[in-house]
């Protein structure tokens, strides 16, 4: 799909290449989203984003369109990604908002 392979791995890489990125805002259509599947290696994608975003040296605020697959990855990885955050001193985590009302 569009959103898992185009949208989530570009914008990881402008993360990776841009540390001075506070505020990030993906718009997606909801009802897009919902008719959206992700193939098996799109939880790779997904992981790297997420690695990407929490470990992010200025992230402060991140506001993404919510799927089950991304609530369900950023749920596996938040707590050792947080504590990787602290043990870097990159500061406060970075605050997330998954919505739907875009």
């Amino acid at each position: 799909s569009l959103y898992y392979e185009e949208i989530i791995p570009h914008v990881t890489n402008v993360l990776k290449r841009n540390e001075d990125i506070k505020i990030l805002t993906i718009y997606f259509f909801p009802h897009l989203l919902s008719q959206v599947t992700c193939k098996k290696d799109c939880i790779s994608i997904i992981h790297e984003f997420w690695e990407t975003v929490l470990l992010h040296p200025s992230l402060c605020y991140v506001r993404i369109p919510q799927s089950s697959i991304m609530i369900d990855i950023l749920n596996d990885m938040k707590k050792t990604l947080i504590t990787q955050r602290k043990e870097k001193k990159l500061g406060p985590h970075t605050i997330i908002e998954l919505t739907d009302d875009f």
